[in-house]
């Protein structure tokens, strides 16, 4: 499923920017990276105790796709077995369905093979947010 459809279909939210940055074609800033992957992830259906909070290391190629395997390196300490397991497979479903990102070629440039950590899930303090509150 293409990126654009995989937001509309998630009935998910983005920033403007990132809205902009998908409708030309290419996104310019990490910050639209990070906006654009937290559109695209769809929580576990399994229910979890509590919010799902995870975070993930990862790198891209310059053409946008997944360079070698992503590693999550936060999830939620109590969650029980079959809760991990829903959630790293809703993180691999998420990279799945946006996977590649249409990087623009400078972003590319920059970002090849550099790792960067993605929160994903609720309840996330982001920078320009209330607390508790995740775009």
């Amino acid at each position: 499923m293409p990126l654009a459809a995989a937001l509309i279909v998630g009935n998910l939210s983005t920033d403007a920017a990132v809205h902009r940055a998908l409708a030309e074609g290419s996104l310019a800033t990490v910050h639209e990276i990070y906006a654009t992957l937290r559109a695209c992830w769809v929580p576990p259906e399994q229910a979890t105790q509590g919010r799902v909070q995870v975070t993930v290391r990862l790198s891209f190629k310059r053409d946008g796709e997944v360079l070698g395997r992503p590693l999550i390196v936060y999830e939620n300490p109590d969650m029980s077995d079959a809760a991990r397991r829903a959630v790293q497979a809703a993180v691999a479903s998420t990279l799945q369905r946006c996977n590649p990102l249409p990087l623009s070629a400078a972003l590319g440039d920059i970002i090849a093979g550099h790792p960067i950590n993605v929160r994903l899930g609720e309840g996330w303090r982001h920078k320009g947010t209330a607390k508790g509150h995740s775009h």
